[in-house]
This record gives C-alpha cells, structure tokens and sequence, in this order.
C-alpha cells in the first residue's frame, strides 16, 4: 500500500532545496536538476514527492503556475503561503490535532502517520519529521539544517571520510587479599579489559556505507 503522506530521509536537504529554489527557480525540476544543484543527494525522488504533494511541483516536473509565486515571496509571506499549502494537504492531520498539530510532539505525529498509512516505524518517523520541516518552514518551530559533507563525501562533515570513531575504556581487577602497591603480589594480581566501541553511522548512508563500515569493524577489531 502506497503512503498518502510524502517522508524524507533528511530534513536538511529539504530545507536547503527550498532555500535554492527560492533563489533561483528553475522551470522544469527534476532529479537530475536536484544532482546539477548538488540537493538532496540519494533523496532527489523523496523531495519531489513533498514539492508534488504541496501541489508546487506537476507530474511533469514543471513548476505549478498556481503556486508559483511561493518561491519568491519575502520571508513573511513565504512562511504564511507554506502554511496555507500545508494545512490545505494534511487536512486530516489539522481535524485531527487542530491548530496544534503545527506543534505536536513527534511521537504523536508518528503515530498518526502510521496509523492512517499502514506505515513503518521508520517510514512513520519520516513522515513526522517532513511534517515538522514544513511546519518550520510555515514560521512554526524550528526549521532543520543539512549537516555539511566532508571533503570526500563522509555525510558526518568529517574530512577525508575517517573511519568511525573508537572509544575505549580500561579497568582493572586486584585478586582479594593482594595489597596494592605491593610488588609481591603483581603476578596474583588478574586483569580484565573492557572495550566500548561507539560508531557514528552517517544519517544519509546507504546499505552498502554500513556494510563497509561493520565489515571493517570486523576485520579490524574482531577477526584482527
């Protein structure tokens, strides 16, 4: 079953989409027109699907006339124009939750997202926080940022791309009865070792991203 409500898998680039289209908006908008901006890299389809569902975009690409001076309007009536279209579209939404649906908690935006599309726990938790970038976009709440790419495309903003980071911890145990400071007593002392390895997964990684990620993990850690 298709999802009625559109999602994507980062708030930030959808943000950064309307910011250039603002800027300069071209006729026709494809995925191939979101690769040529360098927006919404792996998510171009999933930002389509939000600029359809707000009627901005046609099937076609081209921009919808009737809505068109969205793009230009000043900060002002840009925000009250995306607000206009946003409860126009989640109709169901603001019968739902009234006017406070602009300030929902998430969880329960995610559940009502699941519970009128059939969605998946992780499709229902983008669709929330869709809902919650247009809501910032409409002057309601805070509007979410793209994080900035690294210099060889890490999605972490870590320069070069470097492997996840390892955090480790040491501790020691003394054998009961052994004195402390007392060199007699070393070799009863047994030592254990704790290791904790936290790994940073980047929010936009594909599947392949995190295999290369726990396969080094393995071979490095593990198997090594």
């Amino acid at each position: 079953m298709p999802t009625k409500h559109p999602y994507t898998a980062s708030a930030g680039q959808l943000t950064s989409t309307f910011v250039q289209l603002r800027q300069s908006l071209p006729p026709q908008i494809t995925a191939e027109t979101l690769q040529k901006l360098g927006l919404a890299p792996k998510n171009e389809s999933y930002v389509l699907n939000v600029l359809r569902f707000l009627d901005l975009l046609g099937e076609d690409g081209n921009v919808v006339e009737a809505n068109k001076e969205v793009f230009y309007q000043p900060d002002p009536g840009f925000a009250k124009a995306i607000e206009r279209l946003v409860k126009e579209k989640y109709a169901d939404l603001f019968r739902h939750f009234g006017d406070d649906a602009w300030t929902a908690e998430k969880s329960k935006l995610v559940s009502y997202f699941r519970t009128t599309d059939s969605s998946s726990a992780t499709v229902g938790n983008r669709q929330a926080g869709t809902f919650l970038t247009l809501a910032g976009l409409a002057g309601h709440g805070e509007i979410p940022v793209a994080r900035p790419r690294g210099t060889n495309g890490d999605q972490n903003g870590r320069a070069g791309g470097s492997k996840p980071r390892r955090q480790t911890s040491r501790k020691s145990r003394v054998t009961p009865g052994a004195t402390p400071g007392d060199d007699s007593s070393a070799s009863a002392r047994q030592f254990g070792l704790t290791v904790r390895i936290e790994v940073n997964l980047p929010e936009n990684g594909d599947q392949e991203q995190y295999d290369r990620i726990f396969r080094s993990i393995r071979e490095n850690l593990i198997d090594g």
